[in-house]
């Protein structure tokens, strides 16, 4: 004896075979890989002669380029940076900041560091510094701000 079927799709061939088909094109599309190819870039950040200790190195595709990609953020650490960025003509900001050795009172009362954030706007958010990411290893990408 053959009991029916209890299944949602029940007798419909054709749900079973477009949930079958959906369910496979879900998985494959998952083992894919998203966004661009990255390529190691690596270099030292100075200002005014001196390593920047701590940081953040920005690479912004150019607007007028098409598949440019998201924006890639790496740290500065030592003077120096190291990552992964996507290929391209890239707008570059640096951010640094370091504390002032004065303290000012937080809205909890609370005696907080005076931080100065001491990179000029024209290498961040004014940025006047580009660079072209190869399709390759990009080391000694430095950067000595003034």
């Amino acid at each position: 004896m053959v009991l029916p079927s209890k299944t949602f799709l029940g007798d419909r061939p054709v749900l079973k075979y477009l949930s079958l088909a959906m369910l496979l094109m879900g998985l494959l599309g998952c083992s894919g890989s998203n966004g661009p190819t990255l390529y190691p870039v690596s270099g030292a950040v100075t200002f005014q002669g001196e390593a920047v200790e701590k940081g953040q190195v920005s690479f912004v595709p150019d607007t007028t380029e098409i598949g440019g990609g998201p924006a890639q953020y790496l740290s500065i650490e030592n003077g120096k940076y190291a990552g992964k960025v996507s290929a391209g003509l890239k707008k570059v900001g640096i951010s640094a900041s370091r504390p002032t050795g004065k303290f000012q009172v937080d809205e909890d009362g609370n005696s907080v560091p005076v931080i100065d954030s001491f990179i000029p706007d024209r290498y961040n958010e004014q940025t006047t510094l580009s660079v072209e990411i190869k399709p390759a290893v990009n080391e000694g990408l430095d950067f000595h701000l003034k």
